[in-house]
């Protein structure tokens, strides 16, 4: 059986070499003597996915931030990966002054929404403030934590499975600008998979080794956003997932991302191969595809599995229910709800 990342290219009647070098992770790079200027996935990063609102006044010549009345919160943004690491910022201190370096305010979780919304807390439009609202945009979405390429099965002692929270978004970047669009990933769900690890497809089939799981894909350019949560409005068949499933350990790959390559799965979806030819393997399906492996964070991962709510914690109705155990380290609050039929969030 001939393995996936092993394949020969002719041109005419000659064969074209492909020169291999053989890290000491394992890793084999192939250089491609092509020259095929298809879309490549370069890398990947983690964040929170959010919809940004900008502040802006209603009273032009009213600058206060402090002054809400005056002020409306207005979407300008939609599904954007910023850093998982922003918190909301209080407008005014203890003596009630400005505080001028407040920048962002998370805004109640509106489940008609799905996500986060992100309010920069200044006027994107006022000419004195729109500058600091497109510094802060910029902000938001710099830093971003990156996604090392990883395939199930690298030498973990030299290098490490990464780590995903279990709900955060994941950020594709490729190489060139994909003309796709949100509708032709919901008419073709598998051109990217979201695929959870049930067996080794060394030894099973691929059918019987991975577990397709829902996930939202958002084109964006030269980019795709995976949206491994989907809540209340995402869910528009009125299925909804938390996000990733929780790792069994610390050190195997449970999650694996494939896109199938070459027009796989859709002619018009047309992607190259990995130069890496360990991250070239098989989708749920059997084909070739990209990939990339990581693990997805559980209860001893602490804060690093799962990105912190970023709303604070409140209590929205009265009803007899008890607290029964509370762990600090994992931010995690377990609640008896004796016998309520109420969801919990």
């Amino acid at each position: 059986m001939k393995q996936a990342n092993l394949r020969s290219l002719a041109l005419g009647s000659a064969a074209i070499a492909l020169a291999a070098l053989v890290g000491c992770d394992g890793r084999t790079t192939v250089a491609d003597a092509g020259n095929d200027s298809r879309p490549q996935l370069v890398s990947a990063d983690l964040g929170r996915l959010v919809d940004v609102y900008a502040y802006q006044r209603i009273d032009p010549a009213v600058a206060d931030r402090r002054l809400r009345f005056n002020r409306q919160p207005v979407l300008v943004a939609e599904n954007v990966v910023v850093n998982p690491n922003i918190e909301s910022q209080i407008l005014f201190d203890a003596s009630g002054a400005e505080v001028l370096s407040a920048t962002y305010e998370f805004r109640p979780f509106d489940k008609t929404v799905g996500h986060e919304e992100l309010l920069i807390l200044w006027d994107n439009q006022h000419a004195d403030e729109a500058g600091r609202f497109a510094a802060a945009l910029d902000a938001a979405q710099a830093g971003l934590p990156s996604l090392a390429s990883a395939y199930r099965g690298q030498n973990t002692m030299l290098r490490p499975i990464p780590i995903v929270p279990r709900n955060a978004a994941i950020r594709l970047q490729f190489s060139g600008t994909l003309d796709v669009t949100e509708e032709f990933f919901r008419i073709n769900p598998t051109a990217i998979q979201v695929l959870e690890f049930k067996g080794d497809p060394a030894v099973v089939r691929p059918t019987e080794a991975f577990r397709v799981l829902s996930a939202r894909v958002i084109p964006q350019g030269t980019r795709i956003v995976v949206d491994t949560t989907i809540l209340g409005g995402e869910g528009e068949s009125g299925f909804t997932t938390p996000g990733l499933p929780s790792s069994t350990d610390s050190v195997t790959a449970n999650i694996r991302i494939a896109i199938p390559t070459r027009g796989g799965a859709v002619s018009s979806f047309y992607l190259k191969e990995d130069s890496i030819a360990e991250l070239n393997a098989l989708d749920s399906l059997g084909r070739p595809a990209v990939i990339r492996d990581f693990r997805s964070g559980n209860q001893a991962d602490g804060a690093a599995g799962r990105l912190y709510e970023a709303e604070a914690p409140m209590i929205v109705a009265s009803l007899g229910m008890g607290i029964t155990a509370i762990d600090t380290a994992n931010r995690v609050v377990t609640l008896h709800k004796r016998s309520n039929f109420v969801p919990v969030r």
